[in-house]
């Protein structure tokens, strides 16, 4: 794994798609080894099954999750759906003000989110953000720019 790892971020060096520091970084260190599972049992559901859970900690991607995390940390938050927390939650209920008669509000569990996302749907939404969140950025830019 270490060695596909490797040599895919060797080839996105040299299609010029990352910086000579960005492939350092990137690249194993010698420390890695696999993940660890283990399952966390959840007392509250009927039989106690365990949800599953992969420490990714010294893993030849962890690097790779890490530069991922940094850079899409600030795009996140700009995407409609995005909800922060139950105060940003609530905040925003407040902002709808009156619901229309016969509305419904609902939570909902979804089982297994990150595993059921569609890696080509999910991978297309990533990009779209970007280019919108690149796109406002250039805006941003040109407007401060027409200022001085």
């Amino acid at each position: 794994m270490i060695k596909k790892v490797d040599q895919r971020i060797i080839e996105l060096h040299r299609k010029g798609n990352i910086d000579d520091e960005t492939k350092k970084y990137l690249l194993a260190s010698g420390e890695e080894r696999a993940g660890r599972f283990y399952l966390l049992p959840k007392i509250h559901k009927e039989g106690c099954p365990g949800r599953p859970v992969i420490l990714g900690c010294k893993t030849p991607t962890e690097r790779i999750s890490r530069f991922v995390d940094h850079h899409l940390r600030s795009l996140v938050p700009t995407v409609n759906s995005y909800i922060k927390d139950t105060s940003d939650f609530l905040r925003r209920l407040m902002d709808i003000g009156t619901l229309p008669e016969g509305a419904i509000l609902c939570t909902v569990d979804v089982v297994g989110l990150y595993p059921h996302i569609p890696h080509d749907e999910g991978l297309q939404a990533v990009k779209e953000a970007l280019l919108a969140w690149d796109s406002n950025l250039d805006e941003g830019k040109k407007t401060r720019g027409s200022k001085k």
